[in-house]
């Protein structure tokens, strides 16, 4: 197996607030690949949300292990609390952050290399799960554009606020079924559905669909819906096209992908609004 991840700043943005890793647990076959996106509203001097992302996401990997050894025996609520607590234990020893550094959404997929892989979200972003002939496309959005946010479940201030605000706004699941013909993508089905806020989306993929094992797993920010082209917005899923079309996958193959559609972008006078973030799980040899 292979693992890789990029990341790149956006248009409007100072500076980059996503942050993206993948690679290997020490000592077993466990195999990663985690995006975080910081909340722009929330960064101020005293809550740098670029830095948050990254406590979060060594929070999550320092849990992985613990998730694989308690598998049916901790529940996903009892993990969310693991990796916000280790989070904020993290922040609790660097004076002067505020607990709002941690407002970060996070979008990981992970996997034993066997028959259990995992993707799970806190807030908003995007996954995909390749399989030999089809591709399985998730986008996960907040109708309000205010995610809930994983500190929430032990910060009761901001969780009755973001309640009293939020709390009658959808998170809205889109899923999407391609077919691979010639090398293009082609929609062959799709289905979208709703629910009040939650903590967490969590998805198991088996092994095998049809016969056909997965091939690759992948996350993605939101970023990757502000792509556009002078007044016009460019379609998700032709950028998740552009994102995901590995030719191979040694050495650093998501990073070369990406470097190789930002050229394109800058012949086109393509941009990117917001962050992006992407990585790949490869479980194939």
């Amino acid at each position: 197996m292979n693992a890789d991840f990029y990341y790149e700043q956006g248009k409007q943005h100072v500076f980059c607030e996503d942050f993206a890793t993948a690679g290997h647990l020490e000592g077993n076959d466990i195999s990663y690949a985690i995006i975080s996106d910081g909340c722009s509203g929330s960064s101020k001097k005293n809550s740098p949300v670029d830095f948050g992302a990254r406590i979060l996401s060594f929070s999550f990997i320092d849990s992985l292990e613990i998730f694989y050894q308690e598998l049916g025996k901790h529940s996903v609520d009892v993990l969310s609390h693991y990796i916000i607590g280790k989070g904020l234990n993290t922040l609790s020893g660097i004076s002067g952050l505020g607990v709002s550094t941690l407002d970060a959404t996070i979008v990981a997929a992970f996997s034993d290399g066997k028959k259990n892989h995992h993707v799970m979200a806190f807030g908003d972003g995007c996954f995909a799960v390749k399989y030999l002939n089809d591709i399985l496309v998730y986008s996960i959005e907040y109708e309000s554009g205010a995610p809930y946010y994983l500190r929430y479940l032990i910060d009761t201030n901001g969780r009755e606020m973001y309640e009293q605000e939020f709390g009658n706004s959808k998170k809205i699941i889109k899923s999407s079924t391609y077919s691979l013909e010639d090398g293009k993508w082609e929609l062959g089905f799709e289905e979208k559905h709703d629910e009040l806020y939650s903590t967490y989306t969590h998805l198991k993929f088996d092994q095998t669909v049809n016969n056909s094992e997965i091939e690759w797993i992948s996350v993605m920010s939101d970023g990757i819906h502000t792509y556009g082209q002078g007044r016009n917005s460019l379609s998700f899923d032709d950028i998740a096209y552009e994102f995901l079309n590995y030719k191979n996958f040694k050495g650093e193959f998501v990073k070369r992908r990406m470097l190789s559609f930002k050229k394109r972008c800058d012949r086109d006078d393509i941009v990117h609004y917001d962050d992006i973030s992407v990585a790949t799980i490869c479980l194939g040899d």
